[in-house]
């Protein structure tokens, strides 16, 4: 079993005995995670059957009773979804009205640009019943037209951009478990095997060209050497492992956890040196999610109850593992990244946490103790209760299990903090809904759907 899928497998059923009672969705869940790759990797082969319908082990169980419920009326929000997971790639807007043709057979990782303009998917192609070709293609984020489809190196099962839209960073299978390449903005392969490592997570350098690597108990700083070649140079270890770095905009700081359950605030030089001493900003412990404010003055901390070798003992809650760390303050909490001061938000796990583009609101998902899972979103000052959904199994096991660096760049938000677009299990099928970001909101149905994402802009023609 690859080291990814170990660590996937392994939090998801720590986090589900000490923060939420057994049901029947939630073991589903928890057992699509164990089949499933993490990130969302493409398969490697595919039936006919595998094809016209990827998903088709829904069980009654599994189902938001509920169905899809009364018609309700369509959100007008801007920008466009980009709609995929095993599925054609389709672009629709938020009344899920389709802006494009559906445009490929099978579409994986659907990661658009930061400006909006572009889409890069992982696809299959091949003949039904035979093994597929891995693929990247690269699609205009208004007009479906195509940029770039390249045979890939490797299957990819995630992808981020470069704020320049220049580069595409890309995770696939290595000899070491997991490898990184760089692509350009076409999907083309540029470097190949930039860093291989058990674990790998990354972040690009707002408005730079630079990446930071965590790979194994290791940090790289990797950026280019020429126009078509990357280099990459160890900032040293850190020890802990499993743990996406995050840059703080407006700075050459980067944020990372320390094998001794410390958050540090690391600055480098812009010739790639090190910038100077690191800042102590107090215990996490455990395994941590860092998510930073667009402003770049603070950041959510997503705590999340470590092994037993971390201090949890047979019989420990959350709250007993927490407080044997005096820093947290919750669960959830905000960290003021000049003074270090913390805020509690939210003592419940968060399974997904992303702050909205104008940073005004964070989202956040939890699980509960039935087979559903709840949308919650803090403004500040308190935590409301948005909706309640049940995750589709892709959306869960491959996304939800890793939303720590699936939230690198941004991915449920309308591009004006409006709304954001999520998908849910119901007795019809899996759908997708959006639903304004207020308290006891009613969803939106726009279609049928695994996993969708929003274009960080609006795509501009």
């Amino acid at each position: 079993m690859p080291l990814r899928r170990l660590i996937a497998v392994c939090t998801v059923a720590m986090i589900v005995a000490t923060a939420c009672a057994p049901g029947a969705t939630i073991d589903d869940l928890q057992a699509e995670s164990d089949a499933d790759e993490a990130g969302g990797e493409p398969e490697t082969e595919a039936t006919e059957a595998d094809r016209d319908d990827p998903e088709d082990d829904t069980t009654e169980a599994d189902e938001d009773e509920s169905g899809p419920g009364p018609a309700v009326q369509a959100l007008d929000a801007p920008g466009v979804i980009a709609v995929g997971g095993g599925v054609p790639l389709r672009l629709i807007d938020s009344r899920g009205e389709a802006s494009a043709a559906d445009l490929t057979q099978i579409a994986f990782q659907p990661t658009w640009s930061r400006d909006g303009t572009r889409v890069v998917v992982a696809t299959g192609i091949g003949a039904p019943g035979a093994p597929l070709l891995a693929q990247v293609e690269v699609f205009d984020g208004l007009t479906g037209e195509t940029f770039g489809a390249h045979t890939s190196l490797r299957p990819y099962f995630f992808f981020s951009w470069s704020h320049d839209g220049s580069r595409i960073a890309a995770l696939g299978d290595g000899r070491l478990g997991t490898t990184l390449d760089i692509l350009d903005a076409q999907g083309d392969l540029l470097h190949e095997a930039i860093v291989e490592s058990g674990s790998l997570f990354l972040a690009w350098e707002p408005g730079g060209d630079r990446l930071v690597a965590h790979a194994d108990n290791e940090m790289f700083l990797v950026g280019p050497a020429t126009d078509a070649t990357y280099t990459a140079a160890s900032l040293g270890p850190v020890g802990a492992r499993f743990i996406t770095p995050k840059w703080i905009p407006g700075t050459t700081d980067i944020l990372y956890a320390t094998d001794d359950g410390r958050l540090v605030r690391h600055p480098l030089g812009a010739d790639d040196s090190d910038g100077g001493d690191l800042r102590d900003l107090g215990e996490v412990g455990g395994t941590l999610g860092i998510v930073v404010h667009p402003a770049g003055e603070v950041a959510a901390l997503i705590h999340i109850p470590g092994p037993p070798a971390a201090g949890l003992d047979d019989g420990g809650t959350l709250q007993t593992t927490f407080s044997q760390v005096n820093d947290i303050t919750a669960a959830i909490e905000i960290l003021d990244l000049s003074t270090g001061e913390r805020t509690p938000v939210l003592d419940e796990v968060a399974w997904w946490a992303e702050w909205s583009p104008d940073g005004s609101q964070l989202l956040i998902a939890t699980l509960g103790d039935d087979r559903e899972a709840d949308w919650h979103l803090w403004d500040g000052s308190e935590v409301v209760h948005v909706a309640a959904f049940v995750p589709t199994q892709l959306f869960f096991g491959r996304y939800m299990v890793f939303a720590d660096q699936y939230i690198e760049q941004p991915r449920l938000w309308a591009p004006d903090s409006s709304a954001f677009v999520y998908s849910s299990r119901t007795s019809g099928g899996d759908e997708l809904r959006v639903v304004a970001a207020a308290a006891e909101s009613t969803p939106s149905p726009i279609g049928p759907g695994s996993a969708a994402f929003w274009s960080p802009v609006v795509p501009s023609p």
